[in-house]
Parts: structure tokens; sequence; C-alpha cells
């Protein structure tokens, strides 16, 4: 038995040494230190997903900021195309302004507008008097009312002053347009008969208590329908007149607009 042992002893320490060069083979491999516990591998996935999140984020802030790079350059494209076109069609009805201007009759056609339209504007000022009169007019005839066999009968009164006014207006401007401005002497003294007579019904019983301020009131009116009647005359025998050359010129220059100082030279010989 006492034998035995050391052939044990010696078996086991040659197993040791056996297990210990089988360790030192291994045992500094960087697996051994580099391998990752199980939290370790959860962290590690953690972290993973929350780079992908974070980088999926950034790209799809980076896929907007596209789009949106892309729409101001498409907006600012379609204003740019919008401002060219609207200068266009400014320049172009620049050039058609200035033709009609350059045009003899477009001129014409003009000046035919604003006769039109400063003879109707006159015309509405001379009505909007003789409304005013006639009321007036109405009140100092038949202060009673209705009772008064005069209320309504005194509108005649100024109705057949207003006649007389209306066709010495409308009488003058068509004569006007053919060259007829004889017996001016007479439809100017018919209008100052006739302006007296509205002036003096309508302020004839303030002059009667001599309360002038109130007779200068109520002729105001009157006095504007005779201001526009003297605006009216001259105003359509000017117009007629230029209305007149401009035919002439372009019975002689049916192409060529007259010139600025021709019609500055011609204003002055008239």
């Amino acid at each position: 038995m006492p034998e035995e042992h050391p052939f044990d002893d010696v078996t086991q320490l040659a197993q040791r040494v056996e297990r210990a060069r089988g360790r030192m083979a291994y045992q500094f491999d960087p697996a051994l230190t580099e391998v990752l516990a199980e939290d370790e591998l959860e962290a590690e996935r953690e972290l993973a997903e929350r780079i992908r999140t974070q980088d999926r984020g950034q790209r799809w802030k980076y896929a907007q900021a596209v789009s949106a790079a892309a729409d101001r350059a498409r907006q600012t494209k379609e204003a740019i195309e919008k401002a060219d076109i609207r200068d266009l069609l400014m320049a172009r009805k620049a050039i058609a302004s200035q033709r009609r201007e350059s045009s003899p009759h477009a001129q014409l056609a003009s000046l035919y507008r604003h006769r039109a339209w400063s003879l109707r504007a006159l015309a509405g000022v001379v009505i909007a008097g003789m409304l005013w009169s006639a009321v007036n007019v109405q009140h100092n005839i038949a202060p009673d009312g209705v009772t008064d066999p005069l209320y309504w009968f005194s509108y005649l009164v100024e109705a057949m002053i207003s006649v007389c006014l209306v066709i010495i207006m409308i009488g003058t401007t068509k004569l006007a347009e053919w060259g007829v401005l004889n017996s001016r002497t007479q439809v100017v003294t018919a209008e100052i008969v006739l302006l007296a007579l509205t002036v003096g019904l309508n302020t004839y019983p303030h002059v009667r208590d001599a309360r002038w301020f109130d007779a200068g009131v109520h002729a105001v009116a009157p006095m504007m329908i005779g201001v526009a009647l003297l605006t009216h005359n001259a105003a359509s025998a000017r117009y007629s007149q230029a209305i007149t050359r401009a035919t002439e010129h372009i019975r002689e220059n049916p192409d060529r607009p007259r010139p600025m100082h021709d019609t500055l030279l011609g204003a002055q010989r008239g």
C-alpha cells in the first residue's frame, strides 16, 4: 500500500501540469475579457435602438428640409413667372396706350368723351340748383302749405324757367357741334333774364325784410346755375372748336397725330 502513493501523486501532478498548460494556451485570449455580460448585451441593444431612432429622425428632418427647399424654389419660380407675366401685360398695355394716345382717331374720341362727361357734370349742377330753387320758390310763394292754392302751381314758375334754361343748354351744345355760334347776344340776354328771375324768386322775401345774410344763402343755388351755364357755354364752344380742328387734321393726315406745338400755336391763334 505505501508504494502506491508516489504513483498517485505523480499522476495527479501530471494532470495538474497538463491542465495548467491547457489553461495557459487560452488565459490570454481577448475573448475572455471582451465578452459581454447579459446586462451589457441588453444595454448595447437599447443603445443601438436609440441610435437607429435618432438616425431615422435625422433622415426625416433632412427629407422635410429638402421638400421645403423644393417648395420654396417652386414658389419663387412661380412668383418670378407671375412677375414676368405682369410686366409683359403692363408693357403691352403701355404700348397700346401709347398707340391710342398717338392715334389721331383716339385723340378725337378722347375729346368726345371728355366733352360728354364735362357737359353731363355741368348739367347735374344745373339740375341740382333747379331742384333747390323750385322748393325754395314754392316755399316763398306759398308759405301757408297745402291749403294755399299756389302751393302746387308755384312749382310751375320755377319749372318754366328751368325748361328754358335746359333748352338753351342743349341747343347751345348741339349747335356748337355744327359750328353755329351766332346769336350769342340773344342767348346771353335770355340767360341773364332767366337767372335774374330765379334769383329774385329765391331771395325776394329776405331782401324785402333786409335779411341780407339769408338772401345771400338762398341766392347760392341760382347763382351756381348761372356759373354752370357760363361754364357750359364756354366748354361747349371750346370743345366744338377742338373737335373741328381734330377732324380737319384727321382728314388731312389720317395716320399722323397732331404735334403738341401745332396744337399750342392753334390755341394761341384761336
